[in-house]
């Protein structure tokens, strides 16, 4: 039905709003008998398309001076918490691409991908059907630069932290008539260290309490990691590019605990034990692209093939001073294809998108735990889990002008098939799933737009949520899967006014989230005093907020970059082993002020300071309470030449990034105290060479 709609409204007005397309050239009317003049500009730091926000980072001094993560700090609506997790729009699970393409570990992808080779970020909290559904929070694309002048450019990245953390980057490129040659070559070594509490406490039958233990970890995790990537371009006519790319990483990282426990109410006691980490990874993916598009990029073809492996060696060893003794070995090996095609032409005055993807995602998982004289919290197993995830998508999209809007209608087909088994059973199931969305556009004044979408999202659960075999972390926390967990569905609902001018950008976000079959984690005290936790489905769940992004020029010297975001939230909790619904308010800040110095005699940059401020709310789920949290960091950079330049950025500036989180449960409530790294330092030193 939406597809005979589609081929309808393709004969009405010409479309009003065109992709993203980057430093497009602007050309006099074909039809005209006037020479042709191409104008090539720079694109603002903002760009509003109808389904996704274009940003520019090339003059953030974090991000130039740091990695993607760094980057991703300074962009409205994207948070970015110490430990990385990101959320959008304040809500988590969001999907984060590379050049369109899920990398195959995001945290070393977006820590060794240089800010300076950061062409452009799309922002997208309520995708078209053109990308995969999956993730509720949103869609975060990373564009890098691939238009590059003619000869050789690149750039050298070296740092170092006060917690004794380093990392150098090279990535040069050469261009040489038809030919782009690319590379990213990066040796990093960082250390961390950082304390937590915990306080657990048993009830009785009566709800008095019986035991309450309390409990300190230190830990400190030294890593080192090198990753390498190669990208060779060839334009074989005017019109089409061919694009190899190669990419390897492996690193070593080595954890140690330290816990000392103490009984303060129950039988006397107390305890100190030890835990060791170390853990072994490898990846590597080979992809090729193929691209075609007119000179004026009304039409285009992308065809592309990725193919990725990563292996990963985790082994845990525990001793307690006269107690249990044991190991933990688990081997990991995920294997996954993808092949993707996208075609965009003019239909009439309309614009049609049509693509499709096949992926395939195989994971092979064993563990084992082996128990020493001193025993250990759960008797010994030996384990293996294999599984399979296809999905076969297709998707079209139709933009086109009616009645003064800009209308982006979209569905998207997807067949999964997935095949998991482990400890003899079996988690299989096939299905179809349809996923529309519809995107509006309408222009309310020269510099003011109002945007209203709609689209349809899928929280798949992992292969590994699926192993009903238990896992051992620590003394304290194991996880068992669930073969019977769904997937939720999501339907977002989102209207937003945008005003630019050039002092003042403004943006005005009205959200709706309405989720079902919900996931979450349901854990239970086991009697060896373990915390088991499992993933489980925890009915339906709703998100409805506001969210408000300010940019203002202050003087010729000094910017303002404000987002603040306030939620209501229906969510399902657990009380005395049942399900009840309730409400919960959240809310998130990111604030950044700049100034930039007058430019130097010999065309440097000036001096750049820039104060961000990143507050993270409260947070509640099925049985879990968080506390609030904010970072303040300042960043300072100086230009040495036209080329160089250094940074110094200081991070949790107040010490200021502690927080709490509360578990309860049958029979027990556990509290957890987050103290972080506290404040460091960073110098980064710049050197760009060529366009």
């Amino acid at each position: 039905m939406l597809c005979v709609c589609l081929a309808v409204l393709a004969l009405g007005e010409p479309a009003g709003e065109a992709s993203p397309a980057a430093d497009t050239p602007v050309q006099a009317d074909a039809g005209q008998d006037v020479e042709t003049v191409t104008v090539t500009a720079e694109r603002p730091p903002v760009v509003n398309l109808i389904d996704r926000q274009v940003y520019s980072v090339k003059d953030d001094p974090q991000a130039q001076a740091g990695s993607a993560v760094d980057a991703l700090k300074s962009v409205p609506s994207v948070s970015v918490s110490a430990t990385g997790r990101v959320t959008l729009l304040g809500s988590p699970g969001v999907t984060i691409l590379i050049d369109g393409k899920r990398p195959q570990n995001q945290d070393m992808a977006l820590r060794t991908l240089p800010g300076a080779d950061i062409d452009r970020i799309e922002v997208m909290t309520n995708p078209s059907a053109q990308f995969r559904p999956d993730g509720g929070g949103g869609i975060i694309n990373i564009i890098t630069r691939s238009r590059r002048p003619s000869g050789g450019s690149g750039v050298v990245l070296v740092s170092a932290d006060s917690q004794g953390g380093r990392q150098v980057t090279l990535s040069p490129n050469l261009t040489r008539g038809r030919w782009t040659f690319g590379a990213t070559i990066s040796d990093g070594h960082n250390e961390r260290s950082n304390a937590d509490g915990r306080e657990l406490t048993t009830y009785d039958g009566g709800g008095a309490t019986a035991t309450h233990t309390s409990e300190r970890r230190d830990e400190r995790q030294r890593s080192d990691d090198r990753s390498a990537s190669v990208k060779v371009g060839f334009k074989p006519a005017d019109d089409r590019t061919l694009t190899l790319t190669a990419s390897g990483n492996d690193g070593r990282s080595v954890t140690r605990q330290d816990i000392s426990r103490v009984v303060l109410v129950g039988p006397p006691g107390s305890a100190a034990e030890a835990a060791g980490t170390l853990s072994l990874f490898n990846t590597g993916s080979l992809g090729l692209d193929y691209q075609w598009s007119k000179p004026d990029e009304s039409s285009s073809l992308t065809v592309s093939a990725l193919a990725s492996t990563m292996d990963w060696d985790l082994d845990r060893r525990f001793r307690a001073e006269g107690g249990a003794d044991y190991r933990t070995a688990s081997g990991w090996r995920v294997d996954e294809v993808l092949v993707k095609l996208d075609y965009r032409r003019p239909v009439g005055a309309a614009v049609l998108s049509l693509g499709g993807e096949l992926n395939r995602e195989d994971t092979r998982i064993a563990e084992t735990l082996e128990a020493g004289a001193g025993g250990a919290p759960f008797p010994d197993y030996a384990w293996s889990l294999d599984g399979r995830r296809d999905i076969a998508a297709g998707y079209g999209t139709l933009q086109f002008d009616r009645g003064g809007w800009t209308v982006l209608p979209g569905l998207r087909v997807e067949g999964e098939a997935r095949e998991v088994t482990s400890a003899g059973v079996s988690a299989d199931r096939t299905f179809v799933s349809l996923y529309p969305s519809l995107h509006l556009s309408r222009e309310l004044t020269e510099r003011t737009k109002l945007r209203l979408s709609y689209s349809r999202r899928v929280d798949r659960p992992d292969i590994t949520e699926l192993n009903p075999a238990v896992r051992l972390f620590d003394a304290n926390n194991a996880f068992v899967g669930n073969p019977d967990l769904r997937s939720a569905s999501r339907d977002a609902f989102e209207a937003r006014l945008q005003h630019a001018s050039e002092e003042l950008d403004w943006t005005v976000t009205l959200y709706d989230r309405e989720s079902h079959d919900v996931r979450d984690s349901y854990t239970e005290l086991t009697p060896e005093g373990v915390k088991l936790s499992m993933p489980i489905n925890a009915g339906d769940a709703s998100s409805r907020g506001a969210e408000v992004s300010v940019r203002k020029t202050l003087d010729e010297r000094w910017r303002l970059n404000l987002t603040g975001n306030l939620a209501w939230r229906g969510i399902q909790v657990l009380e005395a082993g049942r399900f009840r619904s309730t409400t919960d308010t959240t809310y998130s800040l990111n604030g950044q002020l700049e100034r930039r110095g007058p430019a130097r005699a010999d065309g440097a940059d000036g001096d750049q300071l820039q104060l961000q401020v990143r507050y993270f709310g409260p947070w509640q789920s099925l049985q879990s309470r968080s506390s609030d949290f904010v970072l303040v960091d300042l960043t300072w950079r100086r230009s040495l030449t036209k080329k160089a330049a250094l940074t110094l950025t200081a991070s949790d500036l107040l010490d200021s990034g502690k927080s709490w989180s509360k578990v309860v449960g049958d029979g027990f409530s556990e509290v957890v105290t987050s103290h972080g790294p506290g404040p460091q330092v960073k110098a980064s030193l710049s050197y760009r060479w060529g366009g």
